[in-house]
């Protein structure tokens, strides 16, 4: 009976450690996320105030400054009364940006970035945009509300600035597709292709809008992760107007 006893101590001591264990990873791992968007978050807070646009946007973005801090920046995106405020890179590759802040420091936040196999960002007929959808609703989190059309009333518009032109996108689509569906298809010049592109976008839509898109459009593809089902996008679809 005295050695089932010690036993039993025994395991019930084994237990107790590895719940502590347990508990102590949790906590490091909550930490980690919660110092992780911290970060990020005053990152991005910092270069929007170096630029002048923390507290009101009006399209002037200092690309000379930007582009000291990372070479690899080609546009700003701008969504009024949500957090998307941000720069866009572009590299060589999908993956660069994924987990790296647009000073290099790795971050899960990422940065906001064109699909590298866009030949002619925001000229081409369909730019992709990609963006992490992060639990603290920063970043491309907001794409997600798109589904409601109270939303989308109030976010028609939103705004993306190159270093030669100042455009305003107007959304006229939000669905979720498969990640690689025909949505992420670029480099598009044939107008047969383009309408094919275009049935594609309004059979899928999830929302009427009204907004009138054709061959002879430009548009821009915002995608994000969603959960409705393994590799789920929601993407977010505008016609870039020049302003």
């Amino acid at each position: 009976m005295y050695n089932l006893n010690m036993n039993k101590r025994k395991i019930l001591k084994i237990i107790i450690y590895i719940l502590i264990l347990v508990v102590a990873f949790s906590i490091y791992k909550i930490g980690t996320a919660l110092y992780s968007y911290h970060e990020a978050e005053k990152t991005y807070a910092d270069i929007q105030e170096d630029i002048g646009v923390s507290n009101e946007f009006s399209g002037s973005i200092d690309f000379d400054m930007l582009l000291k801090v990372n070479k690899d920046v080609v546009a700003w995106i701008y969504s009024e009364g949500t957090v998307i405020n941000y720069p866009i890179v572009r590299s060589s590759d999908n993956n660069e940006y994924l987990y790296k802040l647009i000073t290099g420091k790795s971050n899960s936040n990422g940065t906001i970035f064109v699909d590298y196999r866009c030949d002619e960002p925001f000229i081409g007929f369909n730019t992709v945009i990609h963006g992490h959808h992060m639990n603290d609703g920063s970043m491309f989190c907001s794409l997600e509300n798109y589904s409601d059309i109270d939303y989308y009333n109030e976010h028609k518009i939103i705004d993306i600035v190159t270093p030669n032109c100042w455009y305003e996108m107007v959304v006229f689509a939000s669905f979720v597709p498969k990640a690689g569906s025909e949505v992420y298809t670029m480099n598009i010049e044939s107008t047969e292709a383009k309408d094919k592109l275009l049935e594609y976008i309004k059979a899928n839509n999830d929302i009427e809008t009204g907004v009138d898109v054709t061959a002879e459009d430009t548009i821009v593809t915002l995608s994000t992760c969603a959960y409705e089902f393994k590799d789920a996008r929601t993407v977010v679809i505008g016609k870039l107007i020049e302003k």
